[in-house]
């Protein structure tokens, strides 16, 4: 398969490949195959067979326990892989690969991953690098397959109420992001969301119609955020968004357009419930090297500003 200069440079990208000589890297790229892959197909299933290894030249996949599951434990992109676990350690898959978004992939045979090895030995390091990072990063039971243990720790992370993810799904699943981020050397932001007066709302309309009102907020940011962001339920009536490789201006335009939305769109409860709400937000862009913590922190600090500011508005940290 010929490979734009540009696709070429993505493969060598790959962590899998660092250190590959040009000339095997070459002959890698002239036995793979290219693969469009629409947003929510399924790329590699629990239980069957993996006979290929997947290189994300464009777009992104996600991590799934099961095909029930919402959110994904990880986000797979550009320059990453998926199925190298399956390959190396010749057994079937454990968890569901499905893409986010439209997605390009390089596609190798396992046979040909194993030929790559033996041309290039420094695949394999490579390849024992990344396996014995993702099972000491990732959620335990993509390590050895999904029972009841695993079961219970992923509604252990997941808010009841909204279907998101919860504060302590958030702190893993943000800093795995935010350290993609700074391998690619991309930007990202943080919105702290905050629905304003929320005690008024549920003095007004009792606590249930209050529960139904962050559910729909929930659906609405899941709707109107990228496939690639990631939004958790932080606690009460505040959530939190994570847009990977945005800068401040674009999280600024992304924030006032999701405030702006809100606005205009009550929460429809039931036939006869309509309830108008707004929210306000604070916007922290992310350092290299920045904690998950202190980043929190200081979108929570623009969030008070535009509370001071009189709500229903955006505020930068910092700005």
């Amino acid at each position: 398969m010929h490979l734009a200069p540009a696709a070429l440079d993505t493969l060598a990208g790959c962590r899998l490949f660092a250190g590959v000589p040009a000339g095997v890297l070459r002959n890698i790229a002239a036995g793979a195959l290219g693969r469009d892959v629409a947003s929510g197909a399924q790329l590699i299933t629990p239980g069957e067979p993996q006979l290929a290894l997947y290189i994300v030249m464009r777009g992104e996949l996600g991590v799934y326990a099961d095909e029930s599951a919402r959110l994904p434990l990880l986000k797979i992109g550009p320059g990453d892989c998926a199925g190298e676990q399956t390959i190396f350690q010749q057994r079937p898959a454990t968890s569901l690969v499905a893409a986010t978004e439209p997605t390009l992939l390089l596609g190798l045979s396992s046979d040909r991953v194993w030929d790559a090895m033996h041309r290039a030995p420094v695949i394999a390091l490579n390849m024992l690098g990344l396996l014995s990072e993702r099972m000491r990063e990732e959620d335990p039971a993509l390590g050895g397959g999904f029972n009841a243990h695993s079961a219970f720790d992923g509604a252990a992370r997941t808010d009841q109420l909204t279907g998101l993810g919860n504060r302590r799904w958030m702190e893993d699943a943000f800093e795995r992001e935010l350290l993609r981020c700074e391998r690619a050397g991309t930007p990202a932001a943080l919105l702290m969301i905050d629905i304003d007066r929320f005690k008024d709302v549920n003095n007004t309309v009792g606590r249930r119609v209050g529960d139904a009102v962050l559910a729909r907020l929930a659906e609405l940011l899941r709707r109107a955020l990228r496939p690639r962001d990631l939004c958790a339920r932080f606690g009460g009536e505040k959530f939190c968004v994570l847009l990977p490789e945005l800068g401040a201006r674009k999280a600024l335009q992304t924030a006032e357009r999701l405030r702006a939305r809100i606005d205009a769109q009550p929460a429809q409860i039931n036939r006869d419930v309509l309830v108008s709400y707004s929210v306000s937000i604070g916007v922290a862009e992310w350092r290299p090297g920045q904690r998950l913590d202190e980043m929190v922190r200081s979108a929570g600090e623009a969030l008070g500003a535009a509370k001071l500011a009189g709500r229903n508005c955006v505020q930068l940290a910092g700005g």
